[in-house]
């Protein structure tokens, strides 16, 4: 299919030079689809990679929050999921940037923001947090009201936005949120083996990180492509 051209190229440049973070996999399909429409690649629906967008390092309390902004119109937050980045919105933000100004961010722990020690009990990356790093983010670039869409887990970051900051979310669009408590309760042997992830992920540090950081690429690959 067409639009697995890009991915395909990516995951072969990811695995030949060794790219540690997901952003490298993107910014390696970026090159690729340059040149496949300089070779006449809008045949094959070749979408260039955040066209016109600027990218920029917001400062926020705390640190800094990575954006991709660009388009014209009433502003539209953009959150990416778990384990994405800004660069999941490619295609939905070069389609919507003649109808709205675009802010793509990458939440706090995620592609070239800010990434905060979690401490004991992980406060630093509740919801309430990032949800306050966005609304930061909107106001350092002078939206103090705007719309919002989200998936996955930066869904659940627009729900606290929304909660905690009303007053500045014109509408809220999300998508993709699983049931976490209710598939934790009633998760059997299969449900263990497709979301693995999940349960390594709620392993006390540092043992989750000590086994992805051994051969981040493989766990990338396995957790994404598989």
């Amino acid at each position: 299919p067409r639009g697995n051209v890009i991915f395909r190229v990516v995951l072969i440049f990811g695995r030949r030079f060794g790219a540690q973070r997901q952003e490298e996999f993107l910014l390696f399909g970026r090159h690729a689809s340059q040149q496949l429409v300089q070779r006449g690649g809008d045949e094959f629906g070749v979408v260039a990679f955040f066209a016109g967008f600027e990218e920029r390092m917001v400062p926020v309390p705390g640190g800094e929050i990575f954006c991709r902004i660009g388009g014209d119109g009433p502003p539209l937050l953009l959150l990416h999921g778990y384990p994405q980045t800004s660069a999941l919105w490619h295609k939905v933000a070069t389609r919507l940037q003649d109808h709205f100004t675009i802010v793509c961010a990458d939440l706090r722990g995620y592609g070239r923001s800010h990434k905060p020690a979690g401490g004991g009990d992980h406060a630093a990356y509740s919801k309430r947090e990032m949800a306050a790093d966005m609304k930061a983010v909107m106001s350092a670039l002078g939206h103090e009201r705007f719309y919002l869409g989200a998936h996955d887990r930066g869904a659940r970051v627009s729900h606290r936005l929304a909660l905690d900051h009303g007053d500045s979310v014109i509408a809220l669009a999300t998508l993709d949120i699983a049931p976490t408590r209710e598939m934790y309760r009633d998760g059997d042997s299969d449900f263990a083996q497709t979301y693995w992830h999940w349960y390594l992920l709620t392993q006390a540090a540092p043992f989750p990180e000590r086994l992805i950081g051994g051969d981040p690429d493989y766990y990338w690959l396995k957790k994404c492509g598989s």
